[in-house]
């Protein structure tokens, strides 16, 4: 599957906008950095990017996950 090219703001807000829908109160979401390598070793997701865990994520760690997960499915970072 080829992964759309964006931004590191427009992946922060796509991340941002998944997490956050139906939240009285946001979770912040940092701007992704691009890794060294292809893709995160780490994952089996191939995305060419990661995002610095927030200390607010502890508690909705889960929903982080899911958020995140569905953008490295889609997009990269240009």
């Amino acid at each position: 599957m080829t992964r759309e090219l964006h931004t590191a703001e427009e992946i922060r807000d796509e991340v941002a906008r998944l997490l956050n829908a139906g939240r009285s109160k946001p979770l912040p979401v940092p701007l992704p950095h691009k890794l060294t390598l292809d893709a995160d070793p780490f994952d089996d997701f191939g995305a060419n990017w990661a995002m610095p865990e927030q200390g607010a994520w502890s508690l909705h760690r889960e929903d982080v996950k899911r958020a995140i997960v569905a953008v490295k499915a889609k997009w990269d970072l240009r």
